[in-house]
């Protein structure tokens, strides 16, 4: 009997619980813009931390934006995958 109550409470408190591990974040950034194209990937590594632990940690997020200035225009991507 005492079993079958402190079933529930464990399970609860284990899907409470948050999963941290080494996590890697990729990110791929294209720049296009003045008749050139620059693309780069860089890669972070955050220890034992939840995905949103990492992704504030690592900046890992995708983004698009367009920049214009002195007369010319880039276009600016992000796109990362958070492992």
């Amino acid at each position: 009997m005492k079993n079958s109550i402190l079933l529930p409470f464990i399970a609860a408190a284990l899907s409470l619980s948050s999963c941290k591990k080494d996590r890697t974040c990729t990110c791929t950034t294209t720049d296009i813009g003045n008749g050139s194209t620059d693309v780069s990937t860089s890669v972070t590594l955050v220890g034992h931390a939840t995905k949103g632990e990492a992704k504030k940690e690592a900046n890992c997020y995708s983004y698009k934006a367009t920049i214009t200035g002195n007369g010319s225009t880039t276009q600016e991507t992000q796109d990362c995958t958070l492992k």
